[in-house]
């Protein structure tokens, strides 16, 4: 699962839409302690328009949060701009 997010990361990186999708279903499929990375990215992504739940260690949690970030993908996805991601500041400078 780790591998799957550092290569959603970094297609979404360069512009490929397709990525987004995965970095979704991965909040279900991470372990806990990386869960945060997806999560984060995706708010990234959607900005103010990011879905307010915060993914925790129960699967109901994580659940709630797929559906949340898949609704959220499906009513965006023509607007989104991956390319603006890049210009915000990144944790850590990665």
């Amino acid at each position: 699962a780790t591998v799957r997010l550092r290569a959603a990361q970094g297609l979404a990186g360069m512009g490929e839409k397709d990525s987004v999708p995965s970095l979704i279903g991965l909040l279900k499929d991470l372990p806990v302690d990386t869960v945060w990375e997806a999560e984060e990215y995706l708010s990234r992504i959607a900005g103010e328009q990011a879905p307010g739940l915060a993914v925790t260690a129960d699967d109901a949690s994580r659940t709630r949060a797929h559906d949340a970030w898949t609704k959220w993908w499906d009513e965006n996805r023509d607007k989104v701009v991956l390319s603006r991601v890049n210009d915000l500041s990144r944790e850590l400078g990665y």
